[in-house]
């Protein structure tokens, strides 16, 4: 095998809903998984599973290098410039920090309460609140180890006013 990449992925995700003051959606998710790339003989292959377990990261394992071995039927292949590098470490999360679910529920609250105020003729307001964390572990055959934490936060808003 001349290089070997693995990767594990885990996102975790949050949707909050209020609807005219209430709380209508709370669901909170985590997904995941892992996969493999092996370069050998000029050809790549690659495997992935929805799991994460060490079991699972060997089959892929296997089986990217099987399918690396079968694409190598088509016969010789020039050789190509692998990936390099070797980082070793954690990249620090540089975003802001999570909200707690009752800071969540309790900004929502005080968004709805303001807009009643300032709009009287207001009928209805919705408001929906999506966090998502996602988590990617890499490692290499060239020594690399990262870890990398990242976080997105979506609000969308609509109002209803009287006619």
């Amino acid at each position: 095998m001349d290089y070997l990449e693995t990767r594990n992925h885990e996102l975790r995700k949050r949707r909050l809903m209020m609807v005219d003051g209430n709380l209508t959606l709370n669901s909170q998710t985590v997904e995941g998984g892992a996969s493999a790339r092996v370069h050998r003989d000029g050809y790549w292959g690659f495997a992935a599973t929805p799991a994460s377990d060490a079991t699972s990261m060997e089959h892929n394992k296997a089986q990217a290098k099987r399918n690396a071995q079968a694409m190598a039927r088509f016969g010789p292949k020039a050789a190509q410039a692998l990936p390099g590098g070797n980082y070793r470490g954690r990249h620090a999360f540089q975003g802001r920090p999570a909200l707690s679910q009752s800071e969540c529920v309790e900004r929502m609250s005080a968004l709805h309460a303001w807009c009643k105020q300032r709009f009287s003729d207001l009928r209805s307001t919705r408001f929906l609140l999506q966090d998502e964390h996602h988590s990617k572990a890499v490692t290499n055959s060239n020594g690399a180890d990262a870890f990398r934490p990242a976080r997105s936060r979506c609000c969308s808003t609509v109002f209803r006013r009287a006619h």
